[in-house]
């Protein structure tokens, strides 16, 4: 749909049609589905076209926020450069502000509650990502925005049925004062063709993965799911100076993925970090070094690869790259899933794709009685694997890092 600005120059700026209820006025605007649908770039736009019209001093949110880097920011940057609307909106590093007065300021949760308790006038609250966002955090927020007529847009793919925001808005009780919309990629004009090849990818090997991913449907708990409440995510991990790096692959058969990941690991803690990985379907050889070397550090590390693509690891051998087969063998598989959880797993929300798997991979489960298997499912571990070969020789007990 086409909403024109009511200011002296017009602007059209284009919507998909399932979100027009959102123009309507409501305290809490809510938005879920699966990846692709559009959610947040259409939120984006709707709040600019709303500052277009009348002054506006809205607040950008989530979880965590380290840096103006890991909020919604480049996202309305981008619509400003793609609708040209430069004579209304003026962008300086941690604000935008309107030529009528309006402004968009961005702020973490968990970081920076004594700067959001502090603003006054919030006419509008952006939450995004707010499947992540605690309790504690809503608690404090909701109460924050208290001007009269104040909304708060919340965009979100649904995790578990038990995360604070799908209670409030999707579980029993049914807020009277909340427009929400399940808004998934088949509501997207726009839906890119590089999404639609994974989705396509996903709908035909794992059902369940699809349901979730790509249908925002939300994941089952179950004794089955082997990495459920053993990890999280955190915007603010940076590799600490002089500290190793592990980098895993996994090669992607015809069009199954190709997965990359890097990772670090705080022993005395227990932790295990990834702050980097890179994911592609159907990637010819020789285009896989710009995967590779979208993770910095890639030709200075050694890497450990899926051992059964010998060819492969020669080829990229050739290009410079430090990179050996793994080990395998039997139980590896197994050795490496129980090294895992005996450890807090932190992963950057830009990993998304790990962070599917996390919340997938699962054990087998005996269809007839229920009972929960100790056989892992062969699905959902693409990053995973990448993940068990990265650390691999912390399994068996002989740790060597190459650093050329």
């Amino acid at each position: 749909m086409r909403n024109s600005a009511t200011s002296p120059q017009e602007r059209e700026i284009l919507v998909p049609k399932i979100f027009a209820p959102f123009f309507e006025d409501m305290r809490y605007k809510v938005a879920h589905g699966g990846r692709g649908s559009g959610k947040s770039h259409s939120f984006a736009r709707m709040l600019l076209l709303s500052c277009l019209k009348a002054p506006e001093r809205i607040l950008c949110a989530r979880e965590y926020q380290s840096s103006i880097k890991d909020s919604v920011k480049q996202l309305l940057d981008d619509i400003i450069d793609e609708y040209k609307l430069y004579s209304y909106f003026k962008s300086k590093q941690g604000e935008i502000t309107g030529a009528n007065g309006s402004k968009f300021l961005f702020a973490g949760l968990r970081h920076d509650p004594h700067k959001i308790k502090s603003m006054e006038g919030i006419t509008k609250c952006w939450l995004e990502e707010a499947n992540v966002v605690s309790q504690e955090s809503l608690d404090f927020l909701i109460p924050t925005i208290r001007d009269e007529g104040s909304e708060i847009w919340m965009t979100f793919n649904r995790q578990h049925k038990s995360d604070p925001v799908d209670k409030m808005f999707l579980g029993e009780f049914k807020r009277p004062d909340a427009t929400v919309a399940r808004v998934n990629f088949s509501e997207n004009p726009f839906f890119p063709n590089t999404l639609r090849l994974e989705m396509e990818w996903d709908k035909s090997h794992d059902i369940g993965k699809y349901e979730h991913i790509w249908l925002g449907k939300p994941v089952q708990h179950s004794d089955s799911l082997i990495f459920h409440g053993r990890y999280k995510m955190d915007e603010t991990i940076i590799p600490p100076k002089g500290t190793p790096l592990y980098y895993g692959m996994d090669f992607g058969f015809s069009k199954d993925p190709f997965a990359f990941l890097r990772c670090w690991i705080d022993r005395s803690k227990r932790e295990i970090y990834i702050d980097m990985e890179a994911y592609g379907i159907g990637i010819e050889i020789n285009h896989l070094c710009k995967y590779i070397d979208a993770i910095p550090g890639s030709k200075h590390y050694s890497i450990k690869a899926d051992s059964s693509r010998p060819d492969t690891i020669s080829f990229l051998k050739n290009q410079g790259y430090n990179i050996i087969g793994s080990r395998k063998g039997k139980g590896s598989v197994h050795d490496g899933v129980e090294f895992l959880k005996s450890h807090t797993i932190i992963v950057h929300p830009r990993c998304k794709h790990l962070l599917d798997e996390l919340s997938l991979y699962s054990y087998k489960v005996d269809k007839r009685t229920g009972t929960v298997m100790p056989d892992i499912e062969d699905k959902n571990n693409h990053m995973m694997d990448s993940l068990r070969y990265a650390l691999e020789d912390f399994t068996q007990g002989t740790v060597e890092v190459f650093v050329g």
